[in-house]
């Protein structure tokens, strides 16, 4: 068995370690409540990482959802906060 030790981590492996992101850290990031982001990660629309019970988000993942949800124009029921 290969074990991989901290120390022999090689540099791009190192690149592709992300810091995996909370509910909190997200909905703070997303300007949201944490509800909401675990509402969009239940429905399938966020993908997340679930660690026992706690669910964690890749940036690539939170980056990729932010661009499908652009649009061209204001939605008609949109109502500014």
């Amino acid at each position: 068995m290969n074990v991989l030790r901290m120390n022999e981590i090689t540099e791009n492996t190192r690149k592709t370690i992300e810091k995996l992101l909370s509910v909190r850290e997200l909905a703070g990031f997303l300007g949201v409540s944490p509800r909401m982001v675990q509402h969009l990660a239940k429905r399938g629309d966020l993908p997340c990482v679930k660690i026992g019970r706690c669910l964690r988000f890749e940036m690539a993942d939170v980056r990729a959802f932010i661009e499908k949800q652009k649009t061209g124009k204001v939605l008609d029921n949109y109502q500014p906060t």
